[in-house]
């Protein structure tokens, strides 16, 4: 792994803690609370500005995966079905 800023670096994937499941949108949308949190907490250590504009950048992709997730809950439980949860519901999760 390379360190680029002044925070602490990542814990190895094997060591990170994992998301509850249950829930909500389940462990997607846990997992996108889990790199929101952690972009807040690198934001806080985090001196240069490049890096800072980045992790924003992180930040407002992940809102916008998580919008989605919350917006493809909300129509599941209106009765409508997208094809990325027809493909869950016939072949399980991606992740």
């Amino acid at each position: 792994m390379f360190d680029y800023g002044g925070g602490p670096m990542a814990p190895p994937p094997d060591q990170a803690p994992m998301p509850e499941q249950g829930g909500g949108g389940g462990m997607a949308t846990d997992l996108l609370q889990q790199i929101l949190s952690l972009a807040d907490q690198y934001r806080q250590q985090e001196q240069s500005q490049q890096n800072l504009l980045l992790v924003e950048q992180l930040r407002t992709l992940a809102q916008k995966i998580l919008a989605n997730e919350e917006k493809e809950q909300d129509g599941l439980l209106q009765g409508k079905m997208s094809p990325g949860a027809v493909r869950a519901a016939v072949s399980g999760p991606s992740y």
